[in-house]
This record gives C-alpha cells, sequence and structure tokens, in this order.
C-alpha cells in the first residue's frame, strides 16, 4: 500500500477524532462572579443533565477562616457536593452512590487535599468519568480515584455499587444555606469529563489579572492626575 496513503488516513482519523471530541465536550459558564458572603440563587437547568460524565470548574478565593461556618463551594442535590471542612483547610467532595439505606442515599466522601491554599485564587476542576473522579487544581491533576463502593452478600459474593445517574431534575446551589467569606469566578460545567491538556488549557485561560478585573467588574474606577493642585486628565475610568 502506498506509504501516502497511509500516512493521510492517519491525519483524517486524528482530525476526525479532534472534531468528535470538540463537539461531544462542550462547556458553559453557569455563573461568572460569586459571593459568598451573600445568598446564591439556585441553578435549574444544565445541559444533558443525566451524563455520568461530566465536569465543574472554578476560581476560588477564600478571604477570611471561621470556623464555625459551613463552607460549602456547590452542591448538585443527589449528586456531587464540594466543600470545605468547617475547621480546617481540607477540600473534600461527595458523591451520591447508587445505593439508599434506611431511605438515604450512600455518600462516598473523598478527601483532596488537607492544605487548601488560602488568600490566593485556586482554580478547582472535578471531573467525573462514570466511576472514575480526577480533580485538578491550578491546572494539575491532584487526585484520580475510582469511586466505588464493595457490598458482601449473604453468599459472600462481593457486589460493587458505583455512582448514582444523575437525575434530570436540576437543583445546584452554591454555598449552600449559609454564608461564608469567599469569593468565586467561572463557575462552570462541561457535559463531559475533562482530559488532563483541557483542565491546563482552562486554567491558563482564566490565570493572570482578567479574574481580578471580572470579580469587580460591577463596580467602576476613576482616576485623575493632578499636576500643582490642577486636573491635567479628569476623570478616567480605569476599568
Amino acid at each position: 500500500m502506498n506509504s501516502l496513503v497511509i500516512v493521510l488516513g492517519i491525519v483524517i482519523i486524528f482530525f476526525i477524532y479532534l472534531l468528535f471530541k470538540y463537539l461531544s465536550n462542550t462547556s458553559s459558564m453557569l455563573v461568572n462572579n460569586i459571593d459568598f458572603s451573600k445568598s446564591v440563587p439556585t441553578i435549574n437547568s444544565v445541559a444533558s443533565p443525566t451524563n455520568t460524565s461530566y465536569a465543574y470548574g472554578i476560581w476560588l478565593y477564600v478571604q477570611k477562616w471561621d470556623a464555625n461556618s459551613k463552607k460549602i463551594i456547590f452542591n448538585r442535590q443527589d449528586n456531587i457536593k464540594l466543600y470545605l471542612e468547617n475547621s480546617t483547610p481540607t477540600l473534600l467532595c461527595d458523591v451520591t452512590m447508587n445505593e439508599t439505606i434506611n431511605n438515604a442515599a450512600t455518600i462516598k466522601n473523598i478527601q483532596i487535599t488537607n492544605s487548601f491554599p488560602l488568600q490566593k485564587w485556586v482554580c478547582i476542576i472535578i471531573s467525573i468519568d462514570n466511576q472514575i473522579l480526577d480533580c485538578y487544581l491550578d491546572g494539575k491533576l491532584v487526585l484520580s480515584q475510582q469511586v466505588t463502593k464493595t457490598t458482601t452478600s449473604t453468599d459472600n459474593k462481593t457486589n460493587y455499587i458505583f455512582p448514582a445517574t444523575p437525575s434530570d431534575k436540576v437543583v445546584l446551589s452554591l454555598g449552600g444555606d449559609s454564608t461564608w467569606s469567599a469569593n468565586a469566578l467561572l463557575f462552570t460545567r462541561w457535559t463531559t469529563a475533562v482530559d488532563p491538556q483541557t483542565a491546563w488549557d482552562w486554567y491558563m485561560k482564566g490565570n493572570g489579572k482578567s479574574k481580578l478585573k471580572s470579580l469587580f467588574t460591577s463596580y467602576g474606577v476613576n482616576y485623575s492626575i493632578l499636576k500643582d493642585d490642577v486636573a491635567i486628565v479628569n476623570n478616567q475610568p480605569l476599568f
């Protein structure tokens, strides 16, 4: 077979793969700017809500630490919750499993890090591909874990329990039912799991001064330049 034909075939397959990846993995920014010291409206609609592969991304800045306050970042009912422990800067993720005990869903608790940075912007991405959970902090993979639970039946057989399929009903809250001292930007959801390159690209896209500028988009800052108490540049917008 002509080597040129083989090379062209490989190139075509590669471009088909890229096109499929682009069309199948869509992202949407759900909320641009979040102040967790205030109540945040609940989100009731997302694309492809029942997908078992999906991802969430958010930029988080913890202002002050109060050991008495709950620190929920986001929580989709009967699906996934990302939060910080009350007393320590430990980032945790709860995943609802396909099991109920005493009419309550079983929760799989996953510790991502016990030293979450304070008073600096941190990019967080939680990606779930069926039963595999990946977490990226500042574009780097820090955790990859299989989210399963095992039980033993009466005949000593091992049964595997996997994450529950998300409902088509969406109740997605930011901050939970309490307020705490933190800000967030660019809360985004992907309709499939993300790969390391996508996570890194999203981090690099949001990294830099644009985050701080976005945080203050609801405010305006003007400046004036004086020489001998006379304005030579008067009341010009800074941003």
